[in-house]
């Protein structure tokens, strides 16, 4: 997944399951995509991390991932303020033990939402403020 910010950042987060440098990753381009900044892991790949999104907001950027913990689904989300300069420690959303769809993380104007639909319960759409 790609999103590009109001400064003409490009952001992306994408799964790899290669023997090695295995799991999820995000990085930015300042250049249109010529040459990227060095991945960072999200999640733990020791927890199935997967299904990640991600989308900006002025200079901030936010990712929503899944993990499957102790037979738990978990959604977590961790952003940046500065264009993925530095970090936030993923924060837990929410967590079920029954089959979960992935998790989409949205925009509207200013505000972030979360959507996560769990099996058997109605559509979960989560505002996110920090």
């Amino acid at each position: 997944m790609e999103y590009i910010s109001d400064a003409n950042i490009y952001h992306a987060v994408w799964f790899n399951d290669a023997k090695q440098n295995h799991g999820v990753f995000y990085a930015n381009s300042s250049n249109a995509g010529e040459s990227f900044s060095q991945p960072i892991e999200v999640g733990q790949y020791k927890n199935q991390a997967s299904y990640a999104d991600i989308v900006t907001v002025g200079n901030s950027v936010y990712i929503v991932w899944q993990e499957i913990k102790k037979s738990r689904y978990q959604l977590d989300i961790m952003y940046s303020t500065n264009n993925g300069k530095s970090w936030t420690y993923p924060q837990l959303l929410s967590t079920t033990s029954k089959a979960a769809d992935y998790p989409f993380v949205l925009k509207n104007n200013q505000h972030v939402y979360v959507s996560w639909h769990i099996r058997g319960e109605r559509y979960h759409l989560i505002p996110f403020n920090h």
